[in-house]
């Protein structure tokens, strides 16, 4: 399988198919019977991380200062905040080759990195796109003298690229010389695979990246119906008739369509229905089946709304989300702790329901149960799974619980949200993955205070521990 590499943070996942209750390590669909086939996933093809550059705390080059959010991490690279600082210099002193060799050493690093002007402002800005603002930036000297280095060695790869069929490495041409006019192709090409792929929203993305600077608009007017078809496929039609009212009064009104030249001409307000005579409608949301769930309250705009009707009373089949009785008996002995102190007793993971999949996260790791059927088809352990020995110790009542949480896997049950939720595009689950110890329980006698707590000097008794990991596996 070919690798996955992601580079940011995904929305998380929520099931409308039927009344999914998950309380003491179990899971009651009121739906369907029958048979069907256990798998496990082969852990090397089924998911790829990317991870932070090593531990912020153990790396001199890092700063370990003002790193945590509430709880979100940002990695942060001093090496890289000089380089950015003395490439500014270098354009601030005219010296234009220096400052453009400067900067696309930055942007090649495989990863990025985050940085704040001041350490008391709360915006932290990417090293890579304010190296590429400072590129678009430069003056008509600054560049020439940056397309002189790069232009050439942009269009060698971008013609490897094509000639090879490789999207990737289509995708690296566009981000590392993006102001290129091998660039501009590039990022045209990417959001053609995106659009072919039924990815609209990474379409528009590129297509309105294109869009702000000068070497876009000798791709008009089909920039414009392209970004208008990416928005209108991803359910912003009052975006796409934006841009298409924009690109009739441009003057540029004769685009190529299916092989025909097409004239942008219809009267005010009627772009909508102009482009979708040509079109055609949009088809159902990207990666997803009629009555999907695909991530956290259903759409980005997290208000999502599904047909369904009342659930069942009487459960058709329930699926143990524990491998031991301990391990159940001992999750319901904690959420009865819960409700006897009289805290909220919810679940932190949500489940999705994707192309006929249940999907939810466990202490065992995230399971995929067959939504006909009940079957459990495959088992991925991740990082955060309880070890087996945990799950079977002994002992009674709510103290055995915590004793046997050493890991913080059980506590993650009722309080990783982050690691609890899910989203997916139809082909792939994206899940935040962190390691038992990241969380680490407070020292006995000590205070487990919240992340927003340690924002005003209070920190915990255990500390966060390491960071943590966005990794896609195969529903199917």
């Amino acid at each position: 399988m070919r690798p996955i590499y992601l580079s940011g943070f995904w929305s998380v996942a929520a099931c409308p198919w039927v009344a999914v209750v998950l309380l003491g390590g179990l899971l009651a669909v009121g739906f369907g019977v029958g048979g069907g086939s256990l798998g496990r996933a082969d852990d090397a093809d089924s998911v790829v991380e990317q991870q932070a550059d090593g531990d912020p705390g153990n790396d001199p080059g890092n700063t370990d200062e003002g790193e945590s959010e509430g709880g979100i991490g940002f990695p942060s690279d001093r090496l890289r905040e000089r380089q950015l600082d003395r490439g500014r210099r270098l354009v601030a002193d005219q010296r234009w080759s220096d400052a453009a060799m400067l900067f696309d050493e930055i942007l090649a690093a495989d990863r990025d990195c985050f940085f704040r002007e001041d350490r008391q402002q709360r915006t932290w800005q990417s090293i890579k796109s304010e190296t590429n603002r400072l590129i678009g930036g430069l003056d008509k000297p600054g560049r020439e003298a940056y397309e002189l280095q790069f232009r050439a060695r942009a269009d060698r790869m971008l013609e490897q690229a094509i000639a090879a069929n490789d999207t990737a490495g289509i995708v690296a041409v566009a981000r590392r010389w993006f102001h290129t006019p091998a660039g501009y192709r590039a990022t045209l090409l990417a959001a053609i695979e995106s659009l072919e792929a039924n990815q609209p929203l990474a379409a528009a993305a590129w297509l309105d990246r294109l869009a702000t600077v000068d070497g876009g608009v000798s791709f008009e007017p089909t920039l414009s119906i392209m970004r208008a078809i990416a928005w209108l496929r991803a359910g912003d039609r009052v975006a796409a008739a934006a841009i298409l009212e924009q690109a009739r009064a441009s003057g540029r009104n004769v685009v190529r369509l299916a092989g025909k030249d097409v004239t942008v001409s219809f009267p005010a307000g009627g772009g909508l229905a102009w482009l979708t005579a040509l079109v055609g409608e949009p088809k159902s949301r990207p990666g997803s089946r009629a009555g999907d769930w695909a991530m956290h309250r259903g759409d980005p705009a997290r208000n999502g709304v599904s047909a369904a009707s009342c659930p069942l009373l009487a459960p058709r089949y329930r699926v143990p989300l524990s491998r031991h009785p301990e391990e159940s008996r001992q999750l319901d002995a904690q959420r009865r702790l819960h409700a006897e102190q009289e805290i909220a007793v919810l679940p932190a993971g949500t489940p999705l329901a994707v192309n006929g999949m249940i999907l939810v996260r466990t202490t065992m790791g995230l399971l995929a149960v067959d939504f006909e059927t009940g079957k459990r088809v495959w088992l991925q352990a991740g990082p955060g799974a309880a070890p087996l020995q945990a799950s079977a110790g002994g002992g009674d009542g709510a103290g055995d619980a915590a004793d046997t949480d050493a890991g913080g896997s059980f506590t993650s049950v009722f309080d990783d949200a982050t690691g609890g939720t899910m989203a997916s595009n139809g082909r792939l689950v994206f899940v935040i993955e962190s390691h038992p110890d990241a969380a680490a329980p407070p020292q006995a006698g000590g205070m487990n205070f919240r992340p927003a707590m340690q924002g005003m000097g209070m920190r915990a008794a255990g500390g966060w521990k390491g960071g943590n990991t966005i990794s896609a596996y195969d529903i199917a």
